[in-house]
């Protein structure tokens, strides 16, 4: 891909991004002003950790599904500013990642009481949201993986490739609609394997990091898989939300590890 196509590339991601966001939030909005939003009757959550001390927070589920609406609108266009005249191959692969937390919004719409569980709406939504949690930890990975120059020229390949891995498995893997989760989604009736391959992705890419790192000894390096760190653990916070704490704290790590990580990018190859 080349620099001028990749750059319209973000620029057209940053339009669907704010259409998709814009949508949602005044579609909730509506309904929310006549009272059709809200958790599910005996919603589940996803950890029980704490659950006494914290409970559950409808706003505070809907506020985390509005910031990552705002997260990829606003991250497309720093990265777009940032690397306008900088081939980083690491952007392109982190567009991917964008798109799977754009999904992510789409659990406002969930929440909307007009529609069924069960009906072909909600899981078509609750899958678009699993089809985002397999495609952004595997966007990093390949981020991280797949840096070199020589695989430039296989990006378009690569980044079709997770696409497609993603699409499917979101579509084909079974969903459970009578577990809606308390973050306004559904679970995966593979849900333990889902946790598996993302904890084994995260910690992956977090290892292709280090190894980088170590022999680099660069402390742009040491930045990149520091933030990495700070951004996956947030991230993974804000998708399994529920309450005011998590969400304070998710939206701080994944933020400041989103500009760390980005900045450690940018200075990275100014270098070069």
């Amino acid at each position: 891909m080349t620099l001028k196509i990749r750059n319209r590339f973000l620029i057209g991601l940053f339009g669907l991004f704010v259409l998709h966001g814009v949508f949602n939030v005044l579609f909730f909005g509506y309904k929310a002003l006549n009272g059709r939003v809200g958790l599910a009757d005996k919603a589940i959550r996803p950890f029980y950790v704490f659950s006494d001390m914290l409970p559950v927070s409808f706003p505070a589920v809907a506020a985390g599904a509005i910031f990552f609406m705002l997260y990829v609108c606003v991250c497309t266009l720093a990265v777009y500013l940032m690397f306008e005249k900088t081939q980083a191959i690491e952007i392109s692969y982190f567009s991917g990642f964008l798109i799977g937390c754009c999904f992510e919004g789409t659990r406002l719409l969930i929440s909307v009481k007009d529609f069924l569980p069960s009906s072909w709406s909600v899981i078509f939504m609750a899958r678009m949201v699993l089809a985002g949690r397999i495609l952004c930890p595997m966007s990093l990975l390949f981020a991280a993986l797949l840096r070199e120059n020589e695989q430039r020229q296989n990006f378009e390949r690569n980044f079709l490739i997770m696409v497609i891995i993603s699409a499917f498995l979101g579509m084909m893997l079974p969903m459970n609609s009578l577990n809606i989760s308390t973050t306004s989604t559904m679970f995966c009736g593979c849900r333990g394997m889902l946790i598996i391959y993302v904890g084994v992705v995260s910690a992956m890419t977090g290892l292709t990091l280090f190894m980088h790192y170590h022999q680099s000894k660069s402390n742009n390096s040491a930045l990149i898989l520091a933030s990495y760190a700070v951004m996956i653990v947030g991230y993974l916070i804000l998708c399994n939300e529920d309450n005011y704490f998590a969400l304070t704290a998710g939206v701080a790590m994944f933020a400041s590890g989103t500009m760390g990580y980005l900045k450690g990018l940018h200075t990275s190859y100014l270098w070069k």
